[in-house]
């Protein structure tokens, strides 16, 4: 019973510690682009998002969605849509779709494993999940509220908005144009994957098709309280 309760406590303490990390941001950070993940361990140390220029060979596109599941029908909340009609879609709003991911094992096609983290044996858990845009799409913001916080662009690119925490009064509850001027602009584009910090923000904006990623991933000590945000 003394061993638990010592177990208990050692794990509050941890995740007292790890909350206390978290609440930490670059007052200066900056945009960095790499194609090196030895750069990206440098960023995020920094706590500096970072743009990885991924140009190895993916599996995963929609062709190879239509080709593995011609069938297949598309759940997202209400909507059920057919996989073959997304290029006839003229305006088309996927966020985050979990279930697209999981029935297409996108995690084993995407070539990006976080196996380089140094925290990688203490993730839990990491989500993956799918976004499909057709038309002008506007994505409200966003607050990145894991330790690891990935957008990959698999097809088409967007126009994102990233901001500092340290704007956080200036662009809550506000419209999208009204808080650009506190952003950092980049244009993420195929093959692109975006690694952003905890407590960060971002908007996004697709003009054309555009095909996304998303890996949200917390620790042990963390996955409670960031589920709690």
């Amino acid at each position: 019973m003394i061993i638990i309760q010592i177990i208990i406590l050692i794990y509050i303490v941890i995740v007292i510690y790890q909350l206390i990390k978290l609440q930490k941001y670059n007052i200066n950070g900056t945009i960095s682009i790499t194609n090196s993940k030895k750069d990206i361990l440098t960023d995020l140390k920094k706590l500096n998002p970072c743009i990885y220029k991924d140009k190895s060979l993916k599996s995963f596109s929609y062709q190879s969605m239509v080709n593995e599941k011609p069938a297949y029908l598309i759940v997202d909340g209400n909507n059920l849509l057919s996989i073959k009609s997304f290029k006839e879609e003229l305006q088309l709003y996927i966020f985050k779709n979990s279930k697209i991911s999981k029935d297409f094992n996108l995690k084993d096609k995407i070539n990006f494993d976080l196996n380089f983290l140094q925290e990688y044996d203490f993730l839990f858990p990491i989500q993956y999940s799918l976004s499909m845009f057709k038309g002008g799409t506007i994505i409200p913001l966003q607050k990145c509220v894991h330790n690891y916080n990935i957008i990959g662009c698999l097809e088409g690119d967007s126009v994102i908005f990233l901001f500092n925490p340290k704007h956080k009064d200036d662009i809550l509850n506000k419209d999208n144009n009204e808080i650009k001027k506190w952003g950092h602009k980049i244009i993420l584009k195929e093959n692109d994957i975006l690694i952003i910090p905890t407590n960060w923000f971002y908007i996004q904006e697709i003009n054309k098709a555009c095909i996304q990623y998303h890996i949200d991933a917390d620790t042990y000590f963390t996955f409670i309280p960031n589920f709690l945000k």
